[in-house]
């Protein structure tokens, strides 16, 4: 049986409508049509092409966790490695069922600033990016649940100027 994606929204606490900057879907690399992945255009991607009845979902994540970073490694032919991070704040049935069921599946990231709109993407037909929660639970700062995703690909990331393909609200 195949576990169905699905939206994490930002819990329902005072400090969420301060705390959310960016939002970042993500899209399970087998619903995504690697075939029909268009070339990107002046470091621009501007679609992600899903197969039918697939779509992309969301987290809302805390302000200044969404984290881009990308390095070269490697010698010979050096690869860009690019590694996302962002948190989820608080801990919902819904956080703690995303890394219980997506903890290591191949994903693809676009993160959104939302007051500019500017959106990235990282991954390509070339390659997707593991997800991983980094840590989950209570500190002196923070309660929440951190996740990271890591790949490697042609480039380090990309603009994203398409429509997240996400599902219609029932």
């Amino acid at each position: 049986m195949a576990i169905t994606p699905f939206n994490v929204l930002a819990p329902d606490i005072k400090t969420a409508d301060t705390s959310i900057k960016y939002r970042l879907y993500y899209a399970l690399k087998r619903d995504v049509d690697i075939e029909e992945w268009g070339k990107p255009e002046a470091a621009t991607v501007s679609e992600l092409p899903m197969l039918p009845d697939k779509y992309a979902y969301f987290i809302d994540c805390r302000t200044a966790s969404v984290k881009a970073n990308a390095a070269s490694a490697g010698d010979i032919i050096p690869t860009n490695q690019p590694t996302i991070t962002a948190d989820i704040l608080g801990i919902s049935k819904d956080a703690l069922q995303l890394i219980i069921d997506f903890n290591g599946e191949e994903m693809f990231v676009i993160w959104e600033h939302c007051k500019s709109g500017q959106k990235y993407i990282a991954g390509s037909s070339c390659g997707a990016l593991k997800m991983t929660y980094t840590k989950a639970g209570t500190d002196d700062s923070f309660t929440g649940i951190s996740l990271q995703w890591q790949g490697t690909c042609e480039a380090p990331f990309y603009l994203f100027d398409g429509e997240v393909p996400l599902e219609p609200n029932p």
